[in-house]
């Protein structure tokens, strides 16, 4: 929340738009919810940069499936947490191993995927010899 014209509250203890900077690092992923049908994708390496993935409306928000960049588990939420995306093919929940189902079921090309996934995706597909 901006509470003046330089500062800021309620962003992990930063009040700066420079402080913002440093914490978010040019990931754009840290101003953006989770869609199931999402309607942008990150390039390869570089967290700042998205491509539309399909057609957007007008005052549409734009979103990425957290799926395709986030691996981490929270032992306090051991099933992810609810998704709210409301799309017709939504997963129900957000988890931390949702790659291995968006991998396995080739719902995205694998430069959709950050690259600290892509190895494991990889090694999934080839096992799985799926094309």
């Amino acid at each position: 929340v901006q509470v003046s014209t330089t500062h800021y509250e309620g962003f992990e203890g930063c009040n700066t738009v420079e402080g913002i900077d440093a914490v978010v690092n040019e990931d754009a992923s840290w101003f953006m919810n989770h869609s199931c049908y999402p309607s942008a994708a990150f390039l390869v390496g570089d967290m700042a940069k998205m491509v539309a993935v399909r057609d957007i409306e007008p005052g549409e928000e734009i979103t990425f499936d957290y799926g395709t960049q986030e691996a981490a588990y929270f032992p306090w939420m051991p099933d992810g947490w609810e998704c709210l995306c409301d799309s017709d093919n939504c997963r129900g929940r957000v988890r931390h191993d949702d790659w291995k189902l968006l991998c396995d079921n080739y719902v995205y090309p694998l430069h959709y995927f950050a690259e600290l996934l892509q190895e494991g995706i990889q090694e999934r597909r080839e096992v799985s010899k799926c094309t």
